[in-house]
């Protein structure tokens, strides 16, 4: 046998393993922001809900007022004008005659004579001076060389000169202005049956700022009626009217005829009386009126009441409240409100 040694078996070395990798770092959330934000959740849950569930004031967006003592006016309103009372007509013979009353024009009675022409030899007054009865307005002289003074049959003011030195006239030559001024305005027909004559009015001026206070001289028997054409021309409404005429008390400085004239004529009132706005009332088909009044505690209830005069802005209670008490006027939301006639109210009104 062979002495040598059995060969040697050699083993492959195994490769080295590869180093681990890295483990992953996981990022903490941040938790808190969450937990902050659902805490300030449920708090404004908490708060609101209370609020949400509560009985609501339905009271709270009224409008009111409360019942008062006062003067009940209601007033009928139109436009007009500063007019002459009465104006003259002089003529180049000294005649004389009514040219026009309240701002129309009259039927004249003694029409100045138009006659021959006559030659100005003078004229002694301008427009907008004053006269006496008597004083001398202007001489003439006819055809056959003689004179004639022209006077003045009233007190008044001198409206027009239609002469001067040296020309040839005839018919009328001055007009005068009499009995002062006045205003004369147009009336709705459906306030005229309450205006009578001595009712107080007052006055505004476009012109001035000033007012004034007179009476009602007279009513016209005759209305006037305005027609309004539509966007085809064909008349799409009217308006018929009554003259008024009132006189001024004490006239404002640079009052001058012609000027605009806004007439409130005070045509019924009652004094010292319980009344509410007109807003307040709520009238039913048959004619009587409610209220909603408003207590301490914000409940509301429903009131009926009798009712007297209405005027513009506030209606009289004769009966159903008392002086105090706090009455619905409309809605501060909607800002609503009832709208009630101006006027007495029929037979019946109220309960």
């Amino acid at each position: 046998m062979d002495p040598s040694p059995a060969p040697s078996t050699l083993t492959p070395a195994e490769p080295a393993a590869a180093p681990p990798a890295p483990r992953a770092v996981k990022k903490r959330r941040r938790v808190w922001p969450w937990i902050v934000g659902a805490l300030v959740v449920v708090v404004v849950a908490a708060l609101a809900l209370p609020a949400l569930f509560a009985p609501r004031d339905a009271s709270a967006g009224y409008l009111t007022a409360k019942a008062e003592v006062q003067t009940v006016t209601r007033t009928a309103q139109g436009t007009g004008s500063v007019v002459d009372a009465r104006v003259l007509a002089i003529g180049a013979d000294d005649s004389w005659s009514v040219a026009s009353v309240d701002g129309v024009t009259a039927s004249q009675t003694q029409t100045p004579t138009t006659g021959a022409a006559v030659t100005v030899k003078s004229v002694e007054v301008a427009v907008g001076d004053s006269v006496d009865k008597g004083d001398h307005l202007a001489v003439v002289e006819d055809a056959s060389g003689e004179s004639t003074t022209i006077t003045a049959p009233r007190d008044g003011v001198v409206r027009t000169v239609d002469a001067y030195k040296g020309a040839t006239a005839s018919g009328t030559l001055f007009t005068l202005s009499t009995d002062g001024v006045r205003v004369a305005a147009d009336i709705s027909e459906y306030d005229i049956a309450h205006v009578a004559t001595k009712q107080k009015v007052a006055f505004s001026f476009d012109g001035l700022s000033a007012e004034a206070a007179g009476t009602v001289q007279s009513i016209g028997a005759a209305a006037s009626t305005t027609a309004s054409a539509g966007a085809t021309g064909a008349v799409s409404s009217s308006v018929t009217d009554f003259p008024v005429v009132a006189t001024i008390g004490d006239e404002p400085k640079g009052l001058r005829v012609g000027m605009s004239v806004q007439m409130t004529i005070d045509v019924e009132r009652a004094e010292n009386v319980l009344a509410v706005p007109v807003q307040a009332l709520d009238e039913a088909s048959d004619g009587t009126y409610t209220v909603t009044v408003r207590d301490a505690a914000g409940t509301t209830r429903t009131v009926d009441v009798t009712v007297g005069l209405i005027g513009d802005s506030t209606a009289e209670i004769t009966s159903g409240l008392s002086a105090g008490d706090e009455v619905v006027t409309g809605t501060a939301a909607a800002g609503s409100s009832s709208t009630v006639t101006p006027g007495f109210p029929g037979p019946g009104s109220g309960q």
